[in-house]
């Protein structure tokens, strides 16, 4: 699913636990705005396909 979200030349990965990253090489602040906002909208979609889930899926993301 990550990966449907990124470039071929996007590097994702785990940071530990539940933590990921995903370095965007030349990649406008803006346009990783418009990626981060594209990873969170496929997760919160995850989340109402499961319908046992009571609660949706939540992201929390930074962009630097």
């Amino acid at each position: 699913m990550l990966h449907e979200s990124l470039r071929s030349v996007d590097s994702p990965g785990q940071l530990g636990g539940d933590e990921f990253g995903v370095v965007l090489p030349e990649t406008e602040l803006e346009h990783a705005r418009e990626v981060a906002e594209r990873i969170r909208q496929r997760v919160e979609c995850l989340g109402r396909a499961d319908e046992a889930l009571a609660k949706p899926y939540t992201l929390s993301l930074g962009v630097t």
